[in-house]
């Protein structure tokens, strides 16, 4: 059959139509396939995020497979760091990413969506420069068969003195150069790392900022002796040593200032008796259930990291029964004088705020 001219022309040009039609096709599905490769490679270069911390002691990176969102790295660095979330600080390109560990006062929030591949941070740990943290503390040990408090110490050099309170005492600063971890005979270490003029200021932030500080600076001589196979502290409080009998301390005036003296104490660790920290995370921890504490150290005691805000640490000499419990007989003193302290410190910070 003959077909004519016209259709013969229509099928002519569908017909060439089809074949560019297949071609196209097969040219456009080549360059879906190359750009997915391009596309697979770009991400296999691209989707790690480096993390680095660099500190006076530490020097680690972490990898972390991208993409993620800034909430799903900050989770993976707390797997990873072992650090609670609050602790942690990223950096990005010389600027701060995140403030106060806190993800609402920044762009990079809990909420955004938005993935991260093939970006440079740097992380670190509080306390940071600005930071001014506070941890409570009691000191309570055994000796001449009797529990005593030990009043608080001040800075073990003083250079200038402050304040005349009510019961005549006063309170000094160390050295004349104020260091970043330091105390003023209130029962409290005070932590906030400073600039040129602190002298410890290497090592009063992040992981570096340890107990250690504070016993240098109350002039607490640290050494481990061993135990029966085991290593443990011993504590030499080379100045300012004084008593306060247990039940001699009330609510509301629950810690002495003490003028520098020359009194010394020493306990080593025995078969029967050794040094002991009870930690609470923060008031609320002590004052919710003051039986369990949220840590309890027994060794390495000049390595507990100083990073939570109105964090409460009992310090005790007591026999080695009491290495998981606080002894009963001083339970009661030590909540009146605890709960004291937190009480005074709460209405100082209230009147401080209304200021």
């Amino acid at each position: 059959m003959v077909k004519p001219s016209s259709m013969g022309a229509i099928y002519t040009d569908t017909s060439a139509y089809r074949r560019n039609n297949r071609i196209d096709n097969v040219v456009k599905q080549l360059g879906n396939e190359m750009n997915a490769v391009k596309t697979s490679i770009n991400q296999s270069n691209n989707n790690t995020i480096t993390v680095n911390y660099d500190s006076n002691v530490i020097h680690k990176t972490y990898e972390l497979k991208g993409p993620l969102t800034y909430s799903q790295i900050m989770n993976k660095l707390v797997n990873e760091t072992g650090a609670p979330k609050k602790d942690i600080i990223l950096y990005r390109e010389n600027t701060k990413l995140v403030q106060n560990g806190s993800t609402a006062q920044n762009n990079f929030t809990d909420t955004t969506d938005e993935l991260y591949n093939d970006i440079q941070l740097r992380m670190k740990f509080r306390p940071v420069y600005g930071d001014h943290i506070h941890t409570i503390y009691s000191i309570v040990v055994y000796v001449d068969g009797k529990y005593k408090f030990l009043s608080p110490f001040s800075d073990v050099e003083p250079f200038s003195t402050y304040g005349d309170y009510d019961n005549g005492s006063q309170y000094s600063l160390a050295k004349g150069i104020v260091s970043s971890v330091h105390t003023h005979g209130d029962g409290r270490v005070h932590v906030h790392p400073m600039g040129a003029n602190a002298v410890d200021r290497d090592d009063s932030t992040g992981l570096s900022c340890t107990l250690k500080l504070f016993w240098n600076m109350i002039g607490c001589t640290y050494r481990n002796i061993a135990v029966e196979g085991e290593t443990l502290p011993s504590l030499g409080f080379t100045k300012n040593v004084n008593y306060v009998p247990l039940g001699d301390v009330t609510a509301d005036t629950n810690y002495t200032f003490v003028k520098h003296n020359d009194e010394s104490l020493r306990l080593d660790p025995t078969e029967a008796y050794q040094w002991v920290i009870y930690a609470w995370d923060s008031f609320e921890d002590y004052k919710t259930d003051t039986n369990n504490p949220t840590f309890i150290y027994y060794n390495d005691l000049e390595n507990i990291w100083l990073h939570n805000d109105n964090s409460v640490f009992v310090i005790g000499y007591v026999p080695t029964s009491y290495t998981q419990a606080i002894p009963p007989e001083i339970k009661k003193q030590l909540e009146v004088n605890i709960t004291g302290h937190i009480t005074h410190l709460e209405k100082t910070m209230k009147n401080n705020e209304k200021q």
